[in-house]
């Protein structure tokens, strides 16, 4: 128990423990000892995680997480189709998967660029129709998905346009829903659960982005 931020008693903390494999063995064997010993693995294996909240407030930003390159050492274009490919998990049976693409100025000020969605549940391919830049779902059965199951979902991004200025940083932002203080046109609500999205960087299970880039008139990258 913590106190409340306004003063008002303690209120519950709850600390969630993703199930990876290591995770899970140790539980069955009940090793508990060992696993502050899996949390810090699971830190080095670059896991990253939000919640959704489906009743948030008006004005408030959806929880999510952000990737951001370092500043542009040269203007860079990207036209055509874009791929984002999540190793991933969640602790529901289905979620929604949001994806933008944006632009950030060296102000900081922010341009979304173009955006995808997934429902987990459709994450089937079909790979005769698929490519790597342009996954295609058919959208034709609803799979539910294994609870803190580390899976592969591939998201289409809308195709777009885009000269990004020397200086400015590419964002991507994953989230579970929109609220009208990020998206007021490409509008998608969530899950009426909570749900624990599980973002993997690292140790075997990539997460990755698949640009469009077209090379400089002059040669340059």
């Amino acid at each position: 128990l913590l106190p409340h931020k306004e003063g008002k008693g303690l209120v519950p903390v709850h600390e969630v423990l993703v199930a990876t494999p290591l995770v899970r063995r140790l539980l069955h064997k009940r090793q508990f000892g060992d696993l502050p010993e899996a949390i810090k693995a699971g830190s080095a294996e670059g896991m990253q995680s939000f919640t959704s909240e489906p009743f948030i407030i008006p004005g408030k930003p959806a929880p999510c997480l952000r990737f951001a390159t370092a500043p542009l050492e040269r203007e860079m274009e990207i036209t055509g189709p874009s791929a984002l490919y999540l190793a991933a998990a969640i602790d529901r049976p289905d979620a929604s998967w949001i994806v933008s693409l944006k632009s950030q100025s060296p102000d900081g000020a922010m341009q979304v660029v173009t955006k995808g969605w997934l429902r987990a549940s459709h994450r089937k391919l079909d790979p005769k129709r698929s490519k790597p830049y342009q996954p295609y779902h058919p959208h034709d059965a609803r799979v539910p998905i294994p609870e803190n199951e580390v899976l592969e979902y591939a998201i289409e991004l809308r195709e777009t346009s885009m000269a990004f200025p020397k200086g400015h940083r590419l964002v991507i932002e994953i989230r579970a829903q929109d609220t009208l203080a990020d998206e007021p046109i490409w509008y998608h609500q969530t899950s009426a659960t909570q749900t624990r999205h599980t973002l993997h960087c690292g140790g075997g299970r990539n997460s990755y982005l698949l640009l469009p880039v077209i090379p400089a008139a002059n040669g340059g990258a």
